[in-house]
């Protein structure tokens, strides 16, 4: 990219700063950008990103703290966009409120009701012992997934008596299918659909729960796709599980969010009543509710989720990046590991690039990413060492598969093409 579509670049990520800002209700001096030093306007954009965060932080606690633990039974609260609660202590704030609703979607002939967590995991976690104790049943579980996190705690499952599968070929009486559209780890392969349903109508379960973790593929038609393949099914409850930090906080990390959406088939609206309610009291007893400052951190908007803006803008430069990359391997490198797909009429992308290395030492990765930093800063647009949940900034990580014991550098390019992300591509080129 030349000098002028980098600062156009920037120009735009700037514009979508100052939308966000306004949409918060917050003032912060607007700080302009120069046509000759992209890197003074690098650092500007940062401090922006950095001020909106803080300001809507501070807005919130202003906000909070007057019925933070109120002891007051029945206080109705009313937010900075007026949702409303119905407030009595902390670990009784229900999700009986407009916000929740607003995350959630809608399937046709399915009921739906949204759940809200302190974290992606929390909501996979909390979700399944809770569907355990409704069934008074160990979970049998068919899982076609990635994700290092969620692997790991099906093995924990696995340690409490329950049983786990990773392929979804087996014909078992199965009771959970857990499913990423993309698996989240370096083979970055994908959820046959079609064997997915074989296993869901050959299991003889009595009540089947199907768990999509939508994260970076929400607002997409599988969904709609898949509730036609099963909404005929009186006995299955569909879970769609996503991280509200990672896309719908727009890359801000303002706090962490935990989204579970259940459908059940309009037909079976006993089953829909008895598992809402039993997830409710769930919740309220377990303390698996979010408090109101986390409930208020969470959300910057009224009637519309701008998720969907963002999720398109981080799959371009994904696929931007990867591209790049791909065009001119540097000598250390062995391989460009990413992915775009087609499902469903998606476009489909994982939201980060694996380099894989020509030597597998973990000193050597960690020497590779230290220089990679060493260079960023001397180019003056240094790059964070970070688990970059929110992906409007680039950063990188060291990720060590323990499950293969394959390693790689995780890469996760950001959301716009300014100076960072341009100097990061093509510092890895010549690394």
């Amino acid at each position: 990219m030349n000098h002028s579509e980098i600062y156009l670049a920037q120009s735009e990520e700037l514009n979508n700063l100052y939308k966000i800002e306004k949409r918060m209700g917050i003032a912060i001096r607007q700080t302009g950008l120069s046509s000759t030093n992209l890197i003074e306007n690098e650092n500007n954009i940062v401090k922006l990103n950095q001020s909106i965060r803080k300001s809507w932080l501070e807005k919130a606690g202003i906000l909070v703290s007057p019925v933070y633990k109120s002891t007051l039974w029945g206080t109705n609260v009313n937010d900075m966009q007026n949702f409303k609660y119905h407030y009595s202590y902390e670990t009784l704030l229900n999700d009986e409120n407009d916000f929740a609703d607003l995350m959630g979607y809608s399937i046709e002939k399915m009921e739906s009701k949204t759940f809200l967590f302190s974290s992606g995991m929390s909501a996979i976690s909390n979700m399944l012992y809770c569907f355990s104790s409704f069934i008074k049943e160990n979970l049998n579980v068919q899982a076609s997934v990635g994700y290092f996190e969620t692997k790991y705690f099906f093995k924990v499952l696995e340690s409490m008596g329950n049983t786990v599968d990773f392929n979804l070929k087996n014909k078992v009486n199965t009771n959970v299918f857990y499913f990423e559209a993309i698996k989240y780890d370096a083979t970055l392969s994908t959820t046959d659909f079609d064997t997915l349903i074989e296993s869901i109508n050959y299991s003889q379960a009595k009540i089947k729960f199907l768990i999509f973790d939508s994260t970076m593929h929400n607002k997409t038609s599988i969904l709609s796709e898949l509730s036609k393949r099963i909404n005929n099914i009186r006995n299955i409850v569909f879970c769609d599980i996503r991280s509200g930090l990672k896309l719908d906080q727009e890359g801000l990390e303002l706090s962490n969010l935990g989204i579970c959406t259940i459908f059940i088939s309009k037909e079976n609206i006993r089953l829909f009543k008895l598992i809402r309610n039993y997830i409710e009291q769930y919740k309220n007893l377990t303390g698996a509710n979010l408090p109101f400052y986390s409930l208020v951190l969470s959300h910057f908007f009224k009637t519309k989720n701008y998720s969907l803006d963002y999720v398109q803008k981080v799959k371009d430069q994904i696929i931007w990046a990867a591209e790049t990359l791909e065009k001119r391997k540097a000598s250390n490198i062995r391989k460009i590991i990413w992915k775009k797909e087609n499902i469903f009429e998606n476009t489909l992308v994982a939201p980060f690039i694996f380099i894989e290395l020509k030597q597998n030492q973990e000193s050597h990765y960690l020497k590779v990413i230290r220089l990679f930093q060493k260079r960023m800063e001397q180019l003056k647009t240094p790059i964070d060492y970070r688990n970059s949940w929110g992906f409007r900034m680039p950063s990188v990580e060291y990720f060590n598969d323990i499950f293969t014991d394959k390693r790689y550098i995780k890469f996760y390019p950001g959301m716009f093409r300014g100076l960072t992300a341009v100097n990061a591509i093509a510092t890895l080129n010549n690394l």
